[in-house]
């Protein structure tokens, strides 16, 4: 029997060679996880030298064919069984971890093997049941509560594990079997009996591998069952053993794995649950008070403000921070509750809140405080982010609020906190900023001096920042808006500072595309204050950016250089600088009109100088420029008077006529167009251009007020038209004088006489006829006052008026009709006759002696035409010679008249008067009475005398 046996026990011991059985002997004790399916493997030492490889089922089947054979009871089958029930415990344990392996998809996955403990439990029972009293009962009960819970059946678990610590309160299995408890009867909320159990691992203390597991729990239970003070006593308790080990060097080195930070960060909520369900901040205080785990108090605080944040309770949290404030006003971790009380209410919405929370953490724990100087520079490092920030964010809030409402309060608001910012961190990277939003400010309030000297420093006392240039440009503005508003006074001062900063920024910022428009700023105000060279220097410096400047700075620039040069009487620069202003300037821009007149008059002064150095050729050049380069110039109109009036000066009357011509046309209500008429006159006369002339002096009369100057001219322009054949011309112009001028008389005597005698020349004989009348109406109607001329001249029209009347006489014959015509004749005679007789009755020689003779001819030839008169027919001879003597009868007295008138005449002669119709009248009484007057020495004597 005894050799059977061993070959049974080599067989088991070559198929255990390769194969980890559970142990049937005392276990080594391992960590355990929270379930009995966690718990580690128990191993059993196996010879391999003696062995051979065989698979787990082969062992079960050796152990099977031990145990068939084994005597039943006996010490050796119930350890078999033992040992069956572990190998059967390990397959199904392997069953249940095995994972199917990667094959080919087009494979059939072969089903799984369920694990079965259900054979295993046999066992176990059976081994129990077969030695009840035995001493290894305790793992066989251990691992029959193992089986249970690997197979669900959690109930026939606890109650094995219930019989376990009570059969066995001394097994090395006890502390793990009351955790396994505690664990089941926790998962059941049977919260009472997991206490007790848990509590039972507590007692055992810390050298339970169970001991914090328990801990954790045994809190956990309690909080189950709302006894929340105990259960803060084992979480805390939990909590320090971790934070003890977290704090140990060789925590450190390891590194904390993501279940411990977890479970951690689980007792910190539970814990701040608890505070929660005890009240809140007032149970805090109370629990500190007396616990030994003060050091976890700020902690713990925190926790707890955040668990209520976490849960939208904004109040509660507050009240957290607030209170640990308040019981710790000193402690280095005050300064960081007040910033979480911050954020709790920021986080709520409670904006007034948190503006004065802000205050009070930079008041109470800010730079420069009794709570600052009292803390070491770990400590301050901590803090000083916060404080920084809330004095900015102050700062900022002040100002925004500032422009949005424009409150005093707010503006003084935010420049305190601006200068607390900048006192308590000049060497920040944000001072820069800060100290430009506190310019800012002053600015925006109208504090312009005093924001200027902070633009200053931003710009300039700090390392170049994101606001440098704008705080170096606005600092410019600053200084320019003091100096444009400064009083008469201070004016000359304050220029001087825009002046300065500007350059200051020029230089500094020389890349700056705003540098040309700053120095261009600068150049106009020192030429707006009369500063014209210092600005005509800063106004090189601009043009010489080029098109860095703008079209505008350009144009403004180079209007204070030509501003400069014609100040400077340098007027060839100026002409060349207002070029290039005009160049740079739009058709309809508002200064336009006004550049353009300065580079007229620059134009025009060249021409000034050159007339008064003796260049007149040279001045007339520049004259007549200013209309080419600015046609649309007043000045234009003068410089080309001038131009005419200097070529007048130097005789060059063709070229002085063509631009006085152009005036007028170009120019024609220019006050100097009344003087051209006369410019024109001369020029034209000269030019022996006698129609042109006569034009200008007859336009003297339209624009010159000197009436003496009109006569003159009027009647030069007839004079001229007569002279030129233009003789309706002159008649007009003769026409006007007499409308113009009807005295002096004589004169206006004349102007009708040149009128009679135009006419003649054109054959009007209507119109001379009135103009002779109107000779003699008006020599009538001066009467006594009349002149010599004037009556010389009447005289001569009514002569003129009087021999029409004459050719009528002599027109009608005495001819049948007779009586009819002799009626005509003798009306015809009386009208000669009374006409020469006005004539005669002027006394004037010339005419006196022609009106004479026509008187005698008239009497002659009416006697000579009365004795040609046809006779009446039907006279005998008898009849006829009566009727001849009656005819001479009729006749004689008529030829004594012309006797007597030619007398008249001829005596004459006795007054030194003698003429052609004189010597006519002799003629005719050398006839009339050849006796006396057909005598030669008679007639050559009278001749004698009278020269």
């Amino acid at each position: 029997m005894m050799t059977i046996w061993r070959l049974l026990l080599v067989t088991i011991a070559v198929s255990l060679s390769t194969i980890t059985l559970t142990s049937c002997s005392t276990p080594k004790k391992v960590t355990h996880g929270h379930s009995l399916k966690e718990l580690n493997k128990l191993t059993v030492e196996v010879d391999h030298d003696e062995v051979a490889e065989a698979s787990l089922d082969k062992v079960i089947e050796s152990y099977q064919a031990v145990i068939a054979v084994a005597e039943k009871g006996s010490p050796f089958y119930i350890d078999a069984v033992r040992r069956l029930a572990n190998l059967e415990m390990e397959k199904g344990e392997e069953q249940f971890a095995k994972e199917p392996a990667a094959v080919d998809p087009s494979t059939p996955t072969p089903p799984l093997q369920e694990p079965n403990f259900e054979r295993a439990i046999s066992l176990y029972k059976g081994a129990l049941a077969l030695s009840p009293q035995q001493e290894e009962n305790d793992l066989v009960l251990y691992q029959l509560a193992r089986a249970y819970e690997q197979d669900g059946d959690m109930k026939q678990s606890l109650r094995t594990l219930d019989r376990l610590v009570a059969q066995y309160p001394d097994t090395i299995y006890f502390d793990e079997a009351q955790f396994r408890r505690g664990e089941l009867y926790f998962t059941r909320q049977k919260y009472r009996k997991a206490v007790a159990a848990y509590g039972a691992v507590l007692r055992i203390g810390e050298r339970s591998q169970f001991y914090e597991r328990s801990l954790y729990k045994h809190g956990w239970s309690l909080f189950k069952r709302e006894k929340y003070k105990g259960a803060l006593d084992s979480f805390f308790a939990f909590f320090d053993i971790k934070m003890k080990r977290r704090r140990s060097a060789l925590e450190r080195a390891k590194g904390e794995n993501l279940a411990e930070r977890e479970i951690i960060d689980d007792t910190l909520r539970v814990i701040s649950v608890s505070f929660s369900y005890l009240g809140g901040a007032p149970a805090l205080a109370d629990y500190f008070a007396t616990t030994q785990y003060a050091r976890y108090e700020s902690q713990i605080y925190r926790q707890l403000g955040s668990h209520f944040l976490a849960q939208s309770r904004i109040q509660d949290a507050a009240d957290v921070y607030s209170t640990f404030i308040k019981t710790h006003p000193d402690h280095a971790e005050a300064p960081l509750f007040q910033v979480s009380l911050i954020e709790a209410y920021k986080s709520g919405g409670f904006s007034a809140e948190v503006l004065k929370l802000k205050g009070e953490l930079v008041e109470r724990f800010g730079v420069g405080t009794t709570f600052w100087r009292n803390i070491n520079v770990v400590q301050r490092q901590r803090i000083e982010p916060y404080i920084r920030q809330s004095t900015e964010e102050l700062a900022r809030y002040y100002h925004a609020l500032y422009q949005k409402r424009k409150k005093q309060q707010a503006y003084q608001q935010a420049i305190r906190w601006y200068r607390v910012f900048l006192d308590s961190f000049p060497k920040d990277k944000l001072a820069a900023r800060m100290n430009y939003l506190l310019a800012e400010i002053l600015y925006d309030n109208g504090k312009y001096a005093q924001a200027a000297i902070e633009y200053d420093k931003s710009a300039y006392h700090y390392p170049a920042h994101n606001d440098t240039t704008e705080a170096a440009y606005s600092a410019l503005l600053s200084y320019q808006y003091l100096a444009q508003h400064a009083p008469a006074k201070q004016r000359e001062i304050r220029l001087q500072e825009a002046t300065a900063s500007a350059l200051k920024f020029a230089d500094g910022f020389p890349m700056d595309k705003r540098t040309p428009a700053v120095l261009a700023k600068a150049a106009q105000d020192l030429f707006a204050s009369d500063q014209t060279d210092k600005a005509q220097e800063l106004a090189q410096r601009v043009l010489a950016y080029g098109n860095r400047a703008d079209k505008e700075q350009q144009r403004a620039m180079w209007a204070i250089v030509a501003f400069a040069a014609f100040e400077r009487k340098v007027y060839t620069r100026a002409e060349s600088a207002y070029k290039k202003v005009l160049e740079l300037t739009s058709a309809n821009h508002k200064n336009r009109k006004e550049w353009e007149e300065r580079l007229a008059a620059s134009i025009y002064k060249q021409g000034e100088f050159m007339r008064g150095i003796g260049a007149k050729s040279a001045a007339v050049d520049h004259f007549l420029r200013v209309a080419r380069e600015v046609p649309k110039s007043p000045i234009v109109a003068t410089a080309t008077y001038d131009a005419a009036i200097t070529l007048i000066d130097i005789k060059n009357w063709k070229r002085a006529a063509s631009v006085l011509e152009q005036f007028r046309r170009d120019f024609r209500y220019h006050p100097l167009q009344k003087e051209v008429p006369a410019k024109l006159a001369l020029t034209y006369s000269k030019l022996n251009d006698t129609s042109k002339a006569a034009a200008e002096f007859e336009a003297i009369v339209s624009v010159n007020s000197d009436p003496e100057v009109r006569r003159e001219a009027i009647w030069q322009a007839a004079e001229l038209y007569e002279k030129s054949n233009l003789l309706s011309r002159s008649v007009a112009a003769y026409k006007r004088y007499l409308t113009l001028f009807p005295k002096p008389f004589d004169q206006a005597m004349e102007a009708r006489n040149h009128l009679v005698l135009l006419y003649t020349k054109t054959k009007e004989e209507n119109k001379r006829r009135y103009w002779l009348r109107k000779i003699v109406s008006a020599e009538k109607a001066q009467s006594s006052k009349s002149t010599a001329r004037a009556r010389y001249l009447a005289a001569n029209a009514s002569l003129t008026l009087a021999k029409p009347q004459y050719q009528a006489f002599n027109q009608v014959r005495l001819v049948a009709p007779l009586k009819t015509n002799m009626r005509l004749k003798k009306k015809r005679m009386k009208s000669a006759l009374d006409a020469y007789s006005k004539v005669s009755n002027y006394g004037i020689a010339e005419v006196t002696t022609e009106a004479t003779y026509t008187v005698g001819e008239i009497y002659r030839k009416f006697a000579e035409e009365l004795m040609k008169s046809e006779r009446p027919k039907g006279l005998n001879e008898e009849e006829l010679e009566e009727y001849e003597l009656l005819l001479e009868e009729q006749v004689y007295p008529f030829e004594e008249k012309s006797i007597e008138v030619h007398e008249t005449n001829a005596q004459r002669t006795v007054m030194a008067i003698y003429d052609e119709w004189i010597k006519k009248s002799f003629a005719v009484l050398s006839k009339l009475l050849p006796a006396r007057y057909n005598k030669n020495e008679h007639t050559e004597e009278t001749i004698s005398a009278i020269q």
